[in-house]
């Protein structure tokens, strides 16, 4: 005959799996405090926000929410997020998560579009981290050339001409979206002032069937690039409930972050 259970014993046997449940809860704490920093996605700057994830953190998603080089800060005083690739800041316009892909714009520019460009980039910036996007394409320029300069007698490319305002005086340049040969390298190197810029495809040709327009509006609204991350491993974290990440101690390796602690790539299943 089965004797009934005491309550004590029910009791008991209520609280043991209750302290063991606790007990996991508390020794993944750090890493579940992880997981839901790096579930924040929305950066403020003034009026400005931006969506971003992976691998893109800063103010409140910390570094091991995304990459080395990949940090968007605010500048407070124009009230916008901005991100430091090589030695140049730019604004950033919009994150496209789904395409991996970054619009940017130089903050260097003055709202007087009648100004001469100034040197805002060298090329497409920082390949290991970065690539082309088919929005944007790269144009040569250059202004302050010595009078005289038949900058079309070399090549055999046709320069376009321009002309803005270089520290108050009208100046003449040329600019051309083409891969040019060593011989127009020579004469777009006796300007004073060189400058190789993405900027993007719609707006470059506007620029070339409008008159009314100038170069520096071109340049202001800025290009796009693909940034550059391991693809695989990330799919694979985020299929499995995870969130990517990297190791906070150098923000350079990839980590998975999962509700109950950090992995090398996915989320481990559970029973």
């Amino acid at each position: 005959m089965n004797l009934p259970t005491s309550p004590s014993k029910i009791l008991i046997f209520i609280i043991i799996p209750l302290v063991i449940l606790s007990t996991l809860q508390h020794g993944h704490a750090k890493d579940f405090e992880k997981y839901s920093e790096c579930l924040e996605s929305k950066f403020e700057c003034g009026q400005d926000f931006v969506e971003m994830s992976y691998p893109f953190w800063g103010n409140n998603r910390p570094s091991y929410c995304g990459l080395e080089g990949f940090e968007l800060t605010c500048d407070n005083e124009k009230g916008y997020p901005t991100l430091g690739i090589d030695s140049f800041t730019f604004r950033v316009l919009n994150i496209n998560q789904s395409d991996h892909a970054i619009w940017l714009t130089s903050s260097a520019f003055e709202d007087d579009t009648s100004l001469c460009p100034p040197v805002v980039s060298s090329t497409f910036p920082n390949k290991t981290r970065f690539g082309s996007n088919p929005k944007s394409e790269v144009i040569y320029a250059c202004y302050d050339c010595p009078d005289g300069l038949d900058i079309n007698f070399h090549g055999g490319l046709i320069w376009n001409e321009f002309k803005c305002l270089s520290k108050g005086v009208l100046s003449k340049g040329y600019y051309v979206a083409e891969t040019y040969s060593e011989a127009q390298s020579q004469v777009f190197g006796q300007c004073k002032v060189q400058l190789v810029a993405p900027v993007l495809r719609q707006a470059f040709e506007e620029y070339r069937n409008n008159e009314s327009m100038s170069l520096v509006e071109v340049l202001k609204k800025g290009f796009t690039l693909d940034y550059l991350i391991d693809e695989v491993a990330c799919s694979a974290c985020m299929n499995s409930s995870g969130v990517c990440g990297s190791i906070d101690e150098d923000a350079k390796r990839f980590q998975c972050l999962c509700r109950d602690g950090a992995y090398p790539v996915s989320c481990p299943k559970r029973g």
